[in-house]
């Protein structure tokens, strides 16, 4: 009987700690990115901020996150624009209420937030075990680009 009760212990542990279901799910990049916005601006003068969090894991890669955490640790986030809204300021309401996302390919996602002060973002995404992940948020291209984002962000390097 105690060989079976921890066969059940473990098939529970692996229920309540196993994959989570947003893996199991498959959302699409555009669901996780509109996830991530609602989620985000909901946070609005969060202390501690939502880079802190560990529910910010769920939506960001492990490397967007490592050098998001280390430029807030070493003070660079003071004073300074958002790095996921490319803003310092916002109507949050407005923003909290209007959020449109548009694919533009399976790596790439548009979205417009507010219409007072309107922003739009070009969020780029990168699978991490199975589960689409913000892996980099830039301002749209406005050079032409038939989706309206860059293939790649400028400080990364452009994928082969």
């Amino acid at each position: 009987m105690r060989h079976v009760s921890g066969i059940v212990l473990a098939i529970a542990a692996l229920a309540a700690f196993g994959p989570s279901s947003r893996a199991a799910s498959g959302a699409s990049a555009p669901a996780e990115v509109e996830a991530f916005y609602h989620w985000y601006l909901g946070q609005a003068g969060a202390n501690p901020p939502p880079v802190v969090s560990t529910k910010i894991g769920d939506y960001v890669t492990p490397t967007l996150l490592t050098r998001l955490r280390h430029a807030y640790s070493s003070g660079q986030f003071a004073e300074g624009t958002d790095y996921f809204l490319k803003v310092q300021d916002y109507d949050e309401t407005d923003w909290n209420t209007h959020l449109v996302v548009a694919s533009r390919a399976n790596d790439r996602v548009l979205v417009t937030i507010g219409t007072v002060g309107k922003a739009q973002l070009c969020v780029h995404l990168a699978q991490v075990n199975s589960v689409w992940k913000i892996s980099a948020v830039d301002e749209p291209d406005q050079s032409g680009a038939t989706d309206g984002c860059r293939t790649h962000i400028t400080d990364e390097p452009a994928p082969k």
